[in-house]
């Protein structure tokens, strides 16, 4: 015996629910092109989160790699450990300077204070060196030799 609901069978109006979502257009993915440009932003900040917090974590390690290419550049191998930077100090430590193969300069300890409203213009205060180990060629008229 059938299921009588307003007039008729329930068994119909399950059959007509099932051939009207049936005849429904399914949906293209360029139909929502708003939500991939959501999830393509969301991708590039996560990039971009990732690299900074990286670029923060490695900042002592990227700033010794530039100070030793800068003293190769002058023709100096360069051994140092940056322990801090701030805006108005620097403290570095374990600096060994060599000029082909041979050490003629080590610092234990280095901390300048400086004034640095633009990075293009520092004006150093004061720098405070402990341990220092050096050694210098004169020549016959006292300007540094090789």
């Amino acid at each position: 015996m059938p299921n009588w609901v307003g007039g008729r069978t329930i068994s119909v109006d399950i059959e007509k629910s099932k051939r009207l979502r049936s005849r429904q257009p399914k949906r293209r993915w360029y139909a929502r092109w708003w939500a991939w440009c959501l999830w393509v932003l969301l991708g590039i900040l996560l990039i971009l989160l990732v690299a900074s917090l990286w670029a923060w974590t490695q900042r002592y390690a990227l700033m010794e790699n530039y100070v030793k290419a800068q003293l190769a550049e002058a023709g100096f191998d360069a051994e140092l450990k940056i322990g801090s930077v701030t805006q108005s100090e620097a403290h570095i430590g374990d600096i060994r300077l060599k000029k082909a193969g041979q050490e003629f300069l080590r610092i234990r300890d280095l901390r300048a204070n400086y004034d640095s409203a633009d990075i293009r213009d520092i004006q150093i205060k004061r720098v405070e060196l402990e341990g220092v180990d050096g050694r210098l060629s004169l020549g016959s008229d006292w300007t540094p030799a090789d």
